[in-house]
């Protein structure tokens, strides 16, 4: 761990930074404090810094008040040095920001002490931090997939204003034997996540440069494929689909991501799309990822093709080396592609 040393007293310095290399920290030393509120106000920060009260052109106690006035991404711990032993000094450095303090000249393991308290904060605060960015993740997806849920029973309700009777309860339809048309099958998923009227083409490659992508890792039980099921679209078609399903434009970029990687998995679970996973043995096996296509790998091969099983192929036999999924196709202006690799 890296750890800020200011102080402008060398010997001070040498032997502090001594006693911090040798149980694994990794010390950045500066020699007034000016330089420490430098280095504190960098993106790269140290999240542990070690402060002497008197320095030329800004005291310690000066450097923790202007840190605690500044919002920083990752709140650093401070300890701070001085000689000055006296009650009332010691209250006025913890008042100013600091987080601990230790009187000059420090003990060497009172102050490995302080070191190991000040890494359990911030090992609790990390663990926090990683807490409450999951709960506000899962609130957004909440609160999205709400939005979604509303807007798909307003265009149900929209398009059937008469109360539907109860259908009748069938036993589990037994797994087709002949290829789905697929082409069929995606317009109606579409059109069943509430994105509207579709119109489906063939398309092996996007109209224009991706912006992004959502990519949805999956296993083929019939031939023992791995597949990534992915989406390119552009930033314009992005926004189309945020407006199809919330019916309101994003908020953010993070928002758009969050809506597209939804739409890939409101279209996985499509009741349309049933008798295609279910020839396939098609298995999630991690949720949609969406990204700026820049950021993911490129497409690997060729794209998969749902195709006829072929009664001359045995079980486990060379159907292993053969594509079998999506074709590339573009609904509304959605490149859907699929990959395979097969199982080792």
């Amino acid at each position: 761990m890296k750890i800020l040393l200011a102080d402008d007293d060398e010997i001070s310095r040498k032997i502090i930074a001594s006693f911090l290399a040798r149980f694994g920290y990794e010390s950045l030393v500066v020699q007034n404090g000016a330089e420490a509120w430098e280095v504190l106000q960098s993106p790269s920060a140290p999240q542990l810094a070690i402060c002497d009260w008197m320095m030329p052109r800004m005291t310690g106690p000066e450097v923790c008040a202007r840190l605690r006035a500044i919002q920083q991404p990752v709140r650093t711990y401070v300890i701070l040095l001085s000689s000055r032993n006296t009650k009332l000094d010691i209250v006025k450095g913890l008042d100013a920001g600091a987080d601990d303090y230790i009187v000059k000249p420090c003990d060497l393991t009172e102050l490995q002490a302080r070191l190991r308290v000040a890494l359990r904060a911030l090992k609790y605060e990390d663990q926090l931090r990683k807490t409450i960015a999951e709960y506000d993740a899962l609130i957004r997806r909440h609160t999205m997939l709400g939005e979604i849920a509303g807007q798909q029973v307003a265009s149900q309700s929209a398009a059937r204003p008469a109360a539907p009777t109860a259908p009748p309860v069938h036993a589990p339809a037994a797994a087709p034997t002949v290829a789905p048309d697929l082409a069929v099958l995606l317009v109606e998923a579409v059109q069943e996540i509430g994105l509207g009227q579709s119109q489906l083409e063939q398309n092996p490659e996007p109209a224009g440069a991706a912006d992004f992508s959502v990519v949805l890792p999956a296993y083929l039980k019939r031939d023992a494929h791995w597949v990534d099921l992915r989406l390119d679209i552009t930033r314009g078609g992005a926004h189309a689909l945020c407006r199809s399903v919330l019916r309101r434009a994003a908020n953010s970029e993070h928002e758009l991501l969050g809506v597209l990687a939804e739409a890939v998995h409101l279209l996985l679970r499509a009741r349309s799309l049933a008798p295609a996973k279910q020839w396939l043995g098609l298995v999630p096996v991690q949720p949609p990822v969406a990204n700026r296509s820049a950021a993911l790998p490129g497409r690997t091969g060729r794209p998969a093709r749902l195709a006829n099983p072929d009664p001359h192929r045995g079980r486990g036999g060379s159907s292993r080396n053969q594509p079998t999924l999506f074709a590339a196709w573009c609904v509304s202006g959605f490149n859907l592609f699929a990959t395979t690799q097969p199982s080792s």
